[in-house]
């Protein structure tokens, strides 16, 4: 399983509910994750299911969240892709880039 990144520490909760959920999945070891989370899931007619993410790289690059999120989907066997308006074309997502691998300082 993918290490869990300095960033899973942020809690953004939407409400008390969330929150209660957060606090009782992390009581049962899981680490709840709002962020990074693909903008598509894709089924065809198959039943072949891909992730996608759409962003225009050149003014928007891919997220760490969205790597970390990308490589625990492809551990499921969910090809992970990214689609960028100008090429329209989909791009496999794969690690995080070697200048991005740093751990920065968890933020509470």
């Amino acid at each position: 399983m993918a290490k869990r990144p300095w960033w899973h520490i942020r809690r953004e909760y939407k409400n008390k509910a969330e929150e209660a959920f957060c606090k009782h999945a992390e009581k049962h070891g899981y680490t709840p994750m709002k962020r990074g989370w693909p903008d598509f899931i894709c089924v065809n007619d198959e039943g072949k299911v891909i992730a996608v993410e759409v962003k225009d790289t050149a003014t928007h690059p891919l997220k760490k969240e969205q790597y970390y999120v990308g490589s625990i989907l492809r551990e499921f066997g969910i090809p992970t892709f990214h689609w960028d308006p100008q090429s329209k074309k989909l791009k496999p997502i794969k690690s995080l880039p070697q200048r991005e691998r740093h751990e920065a300082e968890p933020i509470s």
